[in-house]
């Protein structure tokens, strides 16, 4: 008997939680403090622009510029990020052709040395 009632009442206890959950009213701040700087979550009413249809004619025309724009400059981050590794892989080409050189400019003076050593012995 004793577990069924506290079930029961566990079980009201759950309902009443979840049902005050859901009547918590949350609203985003008006500002927001970072780093000393006030942000508005919300832009203040002088921001927001008039609703004639000139003006809205002319925001669409900004931002169909503004997307134009930002997908060039895009595009040009993709071909700048391109070259970019185009130029790494022909660094690390040229620093191995180097290093190639300079093992054979070694063995290249060894064999001199060793030449130039038998010359003198043979004097």
């Amino acid at each position: 008997m004793n577990k069924t009632l506290l079930s029961i009442v566990l079980l009201i206890a759950a309902v009443a939680l979840v049902g005050s959950a859901g009547c918590v009213n949350v609203k985003a701040p008006e500002r927001i403090n970072i780093g000393g700087d006030e942000v508005y979550s919300q832009p203040p009413s002088s921001d927001i622009p008039p609703s004639d249809p000139d003006s809205i004619t002319d925001l669409r025309r900004e931002n169909k510029q503004l997307r134009e724009r930002l997908a060039w400059l895009e595009k040009q981050n993709r071909k700048l990020d391109k070259k970019i590794n185009d130029l790494k892989k022909d660094k690390d080409e040229l620093r191995d052709e180097i290093d190639d050189l300079k093992r054979q400019r070694k063995k290249l003076e060894k064999e001199r040395d060793r030449y130039k050593k038998a010359l003198e012995d043979d004097d």
